[in-house]
């Protein structure tokens, strides 16, 4: 029950980042496809890839700073729920 409640605020956080149009288009992209891949199979497994993929896309130079806070927090409420998956 706990981690369906985080997977849904996970999952409306992502849709309020993909609205944002101020975030770089390839940080969409990936956010785009967190969605679909959480939807399919929410494992520790999953979760490291795209916590990987998320920490290597805030590392860009066209990343303003609010839009790189933005996806730390997703990141930190993705790593809460692979926490909880454990």
């Amino acid at each position: 029950m706990k981690n369906e409640k985080m997977l849904k605020e996970i999952i409306e956080e992502i849709e309020f980042l993909n609205e944002d149009t101020a975030i770089p288009k390839n940080v969409r992209q990936i956010i785009n496809t967190i969605e679909e891949r959480l939807n399919k199979k929410s494992d520790v497994v999953v979760l490291s890839s795209i916590l990987y993929e998320l920490e290597d896309s805030t590392n860009g130079t066209n990343m303003p700073q609010f839009c790189r806070s933005a996806v730390w927090s997703l990141i930190n409420k993705l790593e809460c729920f692979k926490e909880s998956l454990k």
